[in-house]
């Protein structure tokens, strides 16, 4: 039996804003060579892994939340979010996934340069910086959710960042290492 065709579904956790969605998924499905969707928004973050003394919310709860609803089917699960996330002993992440789990969760909040609400990335820096940086940590997360580990090319996606500049300083794209690893991963299976 051949397994279905790999998929993304974007799930936004709370409000995300819809220009973020659509280029994610533009762009996502243009590296992962794959189907990608945006499901319509949950509401329910409050109750799930908040920290009110930090405001923040806990990644790996949310991440487990959303591990528990990856269907059968060989859809990845990628949640967003423009809330604040972290785990113990980590100050904040920008995003988690464990690998190999199809699920992975990423946050927007420590990316944005004070992105403007109505910001349209055709005009200018601002817009697509934030773009650009989501897309790379969507990625990173997506490969670790495909398999992938962590890569020392600094200029790697799959590269371990924990600021955004050296966010900035990464292509956006999986090395020579890593992209046969991740065709190799997504691949249909007999």
């Amino acid at each position: 039996m051949i397994a279905p065709r790999a998929s993304i579904r974007i799930q936004p956790l709370g409000r995300v804003r819809p220009r973020v969605l659509a280029a994610l998924r533009r762009r996502l499905a243009r590296v992962y060579r794959m189907p990608v969707e945006v499901a319509p928004r949950r509401q329910y973050l409050r109750g799930l892994g908040y920290s009110p003394r930090r405001d923040q919310y806990r990644a790996d709860i949310l991440l487990d939340h959303l591990s528990a609803q990856v269907p059968p089917d060989g859809t990845c699960l990628l949640g967003v979010t423009e809330e604040d996330i972290y785990v113990p002993h980590y100050n904040f992440l920008f995003g988690l996934a464990y690998v190999g789990d199809r699920c992975a969760v990423f946050s927007l909040y420590r990316l944005d340069d004070d992105f403007p609400e109505d910001a349209d990335p055709r005009q200018g820096p601002a817009g697509w910086r934030l773009i650009d940086r989501a897309v790379k940590i969507a990625v990173h997360e997506l490969g670790h959710a495909f398999g992938l580990g962590h890569c020392r090319d600094g200029r790697c996606v799959m590269h371990y960042a924990d600021n955004v500049d050296a966010v900035d300083r990464e292509s956006g794209r999986h090395c020579e290492k890593c992209r046969p690893r991740l065709a190799s991963a997504v691949a249909p299976r007999e």
